[in-house]
């Protein structure tokens, strides 16, 4: 599972749009803001928003994974002098999908002389659609011991054009070592690794036998905003056939973007402080009103005020509360209260 930029978007909006500043340039409001597909916003330190709709600065895009900037346009948007958005807009080029039933179907095929190196092998979905590797997936393999490899690179990685590089060929080189029987082994079908908000994390990827069972143990880690089940403590281990309980990855406490919302609406509250960055997120699987743990948002006192009180990075804690919201104080009205006689 992962965090759309479409969601970490929507809440920059929502809680820029609440902040009053002064004059800008260029239009972000009403659809004016030059919105990248499969792009996040980042160093947006030098980008200003203001409330009624305008802003000034620059700032970057990166490409979600699978994507790759068109290093044609690169990545900056800047607000010019004119008061339009720079263009032509950075492009996020897909970087190829490949077929995963054919890494599996290599793999099977094996007969236990080649092994995968768990710990250089990432494997990435989008999410809706399994079948399909994201491009940059790339998967390590290793000759067995009394084997060599006399195919394409011991490194298999998805290229942009929607092909696997060269499965590599791994040959006997003496005697082979012997499997384990095939009733210590488990059963494999097409969702036995798939793990809602988790995934595999282990020193050494299961082998599977041509006749879809495996001999290995695994070790399942969560995504953000998800924590490990007490009872298996991700551990998925194959015993004399059988499986052990599937781990599961379970929902964390969210923080309520209403409630920053109300802090940031109140003037009396905001109106000595600016917004200096943001990361907001929520998963797919939730509302808009559920922040992720460490989603933050930074803010800074305005000119001739002192930060006095509360956390200026207002960060999202594991058991679902805001650290405490901040308040600047005028400097001059501390220096007036020092200054009194006792």
């Amino acid at each position: 599972m992962k965090v759309s930029s479409a969601a970490v978007f929507y809440a920059f909006l929502q809680i820029t749009n609440l902040f009053i500043d002064v004059y800008g340039q260029c239009a972000w409001q009403d659809n004016a803001f030059p919105i990248i597909p499969y792009s996040y916003m980042f160093n947006a330190d030098n980008l200003t928003l203001y409330t009624y709709g305008l802003a000034y600065g620059y700032y970057d895009i990166g490409c979600e994974r699978g994507y790759a900037p068109d290093p044609t346009f690169g990545t900056r948007i800047t607000c010019l002098s004119s008061g339009s958005w720079s263009m032509p807009l950075p492009i996020c080029k897909s970087t190829g999908r490949c077929s995963v039933s054919q890494l599996t179907d290599f793999m099977g095929g094996s007969n236990g002389i080649i092994e995968i190196i768990l710990n250089s092998s990432f494997i990435y979905t989008d999410g809706v659609d399994e079948s399909k590797a994201m491009g940059g997936s790339n998967i390590t393999f290793q000759c067995s011991q009394n084997s060599q490899n006399v195919g394409g690179p011991l490194t298999v990685v998805c290229n942009d054009d929607n092909n696997w590089t060269p499965f590599p060929n791994c040959i006997s080189t003496g005697p082979v070592a012997t499997p384990v029987p095939a009733q210590g082994r488990c059963p494999v079908n097409d969702d036995i690794w798939t793990f809602p908000n988790g995934y595999i994390s282990s020193d050494t990827l299961p082998v599977v036998y041509s006749d879809n069972t495996t001999p290995s143990n695994v070790t399942v880690m969560c995504t953000r905003g998800y924590q490990m089940d007490s009872l298996s403590q991700g551990a998925y281990i194959c015993h004399n056939g059988v499986w052990s309980a599937r781990p599961y990855c379970e929902k964390t406490a969210r923080c309520s973007l209403a409630r920053l919302k109300d802090y940031i609406s109140n003037p009396s509250l905001v109106s000595n402080l600016n917004v200096k960055a943001q990361q907001l997120a929520t998963d797919m699987s939730g509302t808009d009103d559920e922040m992720l743990p460490d989603s933050y948002l930074t803010m800074v006192c305005i000119d001739q005020y002192v930060h006095t009180d509360g956390d200026l990075n207002i960060t999202c804690n594991d058991d679902g509360s805001w650290s405490r919201f901040p308040s600047c104080t005028n400097m001059n009205a501390i220096q007036s209260t020092s200054n009194t006689p006792i």
